[in-house]
C-alpha cells in the first residue's frame, strides 16, 4: 500500500515531452531568454545547449537545457534522454555541470531524472538519487545520496513500486529558482568531501 502523500512519476513519453516543454516554459518566464554556452562534461566531451545564467542568494544559477530528447546513452544508442545541466557559477565557455537531472524518453529508474505529479495533480521536476558523478572515475551512491536528503524524501508511485524521489520544484509555481539553487547548494555540500 502506497502512503498517503505518495508522488506518482510519470511513465508516458507524451507526458514527459509536455513536462520538458513546460520546463522550457517556466525557464524563459522566470529567467528570461538563453544564451548558446558550451558545457564539458568529465570524460572531456564539450556539448553547446541554451543556457540561462542569473544571479541568486549570493551567487550565480546556471541552467543548460534545451527540450528534446536529443541525446543518447553511451552504452545504448536506443536510450534517448534529455539533460538539464545545473551549476552554481556564472556561465563561460567549458564550464561543468555540479549536476545533471537526466530526463529519459522512456521511463527508466536507471536514470536520475524524472517528473512526478504531487496529490493535487500538479507536475514536479525530480531526481531519483541514483549515483552522481563526482569525476570521471569516482560515484555517489544513491545510500550516500538518500542519506544526505533524506529530509527532501517524498514517497513514489514509480509503476508498480513504490520509490523515494527528490522533488526539486513543482512546475506551475514560482519556486523554479529557489527550488533549482536549494537543490543545487544541497549538491554541491554532498560532493565538496570528494573534491
Amino acid at each position: 500500500m502506497l502512503e498517503e502523500k505518495t508522488m506518482l512519476i510519470v511513465r508516458k513519453t507524451s507526458n514527459a515531452r509536455k513536462g520538458l516543454n513546460e520546463l522550457n516554459g517556466r525557464l524563459l518566464e522566470a529567467l528570461g531568454e538563453p544564451v548558446e554556452c558550451q558545457w564539458t562534461f568529465p570524460d572531456g566531451n564539450q556539448y553547446g545547449l541554451p543556457t540561462w545564467s542569473r544571479r541568486v542568494r549570493g551567487g550565480y544559477l546556471t541552467i543548460g537545457f534545451k527540450p528534446g530528447f536529443n541525446w543518447t546513452s553511451q552504452t545504448n544508442s536506443k536510450k534517448r534522454r534529455c539533460p538539464i545541466l545545473i551549476t552554481l557559477e556564472k556561465a563561460v565557455a567549458g564550464m561543468s555541470p555540479l549536476v545533471e537531472v537526466n530526463i529519459p524518453e522512456v521511463a527508466d529508474r536507471l536514470i536520475n531524472g524524472c517528473f512526478s505529479l504531487d496529490e493535487d495533480r500538479q507536475l514536479w521536476l525530480c531526481h531519483r538519487g541514483n549515483k552522481l558523478t563526482v569525476n570521471q572515475n569516482e560515484k555517489i551512491t544513491k545510500n550516500a545520496i538518500h542519506r544526505h536528503f533524506r529530509e527532501s524524501l517524498v514517497p513514489a508511485a514509480d509503476g508498480d513500486i513504490c520509490v523515494k524521489i527528490i522533488p526539486i520544484f513543482a512546475l506551475n509555481s514560482d519556486g523554479i529558482k529557489p527550488g533549482l539553487v536549494d537543490f543545487a547548494q544541497k549538491i554541491e555540500a554532498l560532493k565538496a568531501p570528494y573534491r
